[in-house]
């Protein structure tokens, strides 16, 4: 199963570090960096957060 893991380029070293040990730990974890984000990236920069999320979820959308 997928683990899509967005996180801001301004994210705090604390919630990076959390976001770097899913990946280095979950087989199928993907990172993808939102530029000009932090951890508040939806009320920060809702366009670009908005764009991965739908990308996201078109490539989940397999046929059964």
């Amino acid at each position: 199963m997928p683990v899509p893991l967005l996180r801001g380029d301004r994210t705090t070293p604390v919630f990076e570090r959390g976001n770097r040990h899913v990946v280095e730990h979950a087989p199928t974890a993907g990172n993808r960096i939102i530029p000009g984000a932090g951890h508040g990236g939806p009320g920060l920069v809702p366009e670009p957060v908005a764009r991965e999320l739908v990308s996201l979820l078109q490539g989940a959308a397999e046929p059964a």
